[in-house]
């Protein structure tokens, strides 16, 4: 089942990648006094989400991941692309709840109040050879994982309306295929087909944060909680 499942989420993907019709967020909505939060926002679709949204004028962006040295880099990136981004990098180990909660408690004595969160991730390397295998093997189908995080958003979003917070909104967010290096850390033969693979299927990096931006600056989704967006 969750062999088709995939094949049917490609036959939907890559139309839309192969023919270019994704569109850009086009809106000239500001963060200006917001404080924005990236997960993952050290590389690929993140890193350029935190670049994207940085040029909207926040008062401080967090980006959490588990690299220390590459959430530096990261972060004097933002700072060379556009001067003058408040940005702060934070130790986060999304396979440690330890480290989860460590980061919220941070985050919070940071900035308090998040004005927008972006739970984004993607597969990587660990160095306990078992955790990777853990992480990205020992679940049934990786888009089991997937569905779950949209039914999580969804069921969020009906708990937070019936205990009357109407401030607080979730959206479930596919980026589409995109050119985010997932094969950097792979051996010469698998970058090469990479290579073709992206030439052909895959969209460039600036139009991944594309979701991200209408979700969190559109003012009509401003009503609009527990959907699913891509």
């Amino acid at each position: 089942m969750g062999n088709i499942i995939r094949v049917l989420a490609l036959v939907v993907e890559l139309p839309a990648t192969v023919f270019k019709c994704r569109k850009r967020f086009t809106g000239n909505q500001r963060l200006d006094g917001r404080v924005v939060v990236i997960t993952g926002g050290n590389g690929g679709i993140g890193k350029e989400t935190a670049y994207q949204l940085s040029l909207r004028g926040p008062k401080k962006i967090i980006i959490g991941s588990r690299n220390t040295v590459t959430n530096e880099r990261a972060v004097s990136e933002l700072k060379r692309r556009n001067p003058g981004t408040d940005v702060t990098a934070l130790a986060l180990d999304l396979a440690s709840l330890e480290s989860v909660r460590e980061f919220a408690k941070r985050v919070a004595e940071i900035k308090p109040i998040v004005d927008v969160l972006i739970n984004n991730g993607a597969a990587r390397p660990y160095a306990d050879p078992y955790t990777q295998f853990r992480t990205n093997y020992l679940a049934r189908a990786h888009i089991h994982t997937k569905l779950a995080m949209v039914l999580f958003a969804k069921e969020l979003a009906k708990r937070l309306k019936s205990s009357g917070i109407s401030n607080v909104k979730t959206y479930s967010i596919n980026p589409g295929i995109i050119d985010s290096r997932p094969g950097a850390d792979s051996d010469i033969s698998a970058n090469i087909l990479f290579r073709c693979f992206k030439t052909l299927f895959m969209l460039p990096a600036d139009m991944g944060p594309q979701p991200y931006l209408h979700c969190a600056l559109d003012d009509e989704l401003a009503n609009e909680s527990g959907h699913f967006y891509e």
